[in-house]
């Protein structure tokens, strides 16, 4: 299979790389891309005359996304419904404590999300993206 020999390939430092390119640069492309598209798309949304919809909203529907992808790749890597459904239980159900733990880093998460979303409606593209990487 191409596609996984690409991925998987190691180039003559034993680092992996895709088509001869350390994956730690196109890391940082497509993460810089992403970051740059996200913060254009969030502030010409934002900027559109009539109503605007709730921050709240927007981040809880993109962590639901998120979430779902999420589970469709646990589909994927567990080959079957069942294990995946395995997965889920074992890992939420039976680990409730670590569970529990990730609760109060997720609720900050959707916080700075919704301050994020606030904020680039007040303020322009290009101050908001300097001023949140500092």
């Amino acid at each position: 299979y191409m596609g996984r020999f690409l991925i998987t390939a190691m180039d003559k430092e034993g680092s992996a790389a895709i088509l001869g390119v350390h994956i730690k640069y196109i890391s940082l492309v497509v993460l810089v891309l992403q970051n740059s598209a996200y913060i254009l798309t969030l502030r010409a949304s934002r900027i559109q005359p009539g109503p605007m919809y709730s921050p709240a909203t927007a981040v809880i529907l993109a962590e639901v996304l998120k979430m779902i992808s999420s589970v469709f790749i646990v589909l994927w890597q567990e080959k079957s419904v069942g294990g995946g459904l395995a997965f889920f239980r074992k890992e939420i159900f039976e680990k409730k404590r670590t569970a529990l733990k990730l609760l109060v880093p997720a609720a900050l998460y959707t916080l700075q999300n919704t301050l994020m979303v606030l904020a680039i409606t007040l303020l322009d593209a290009a101050t908001f993206q300097l001023t949140y990487q500092l």
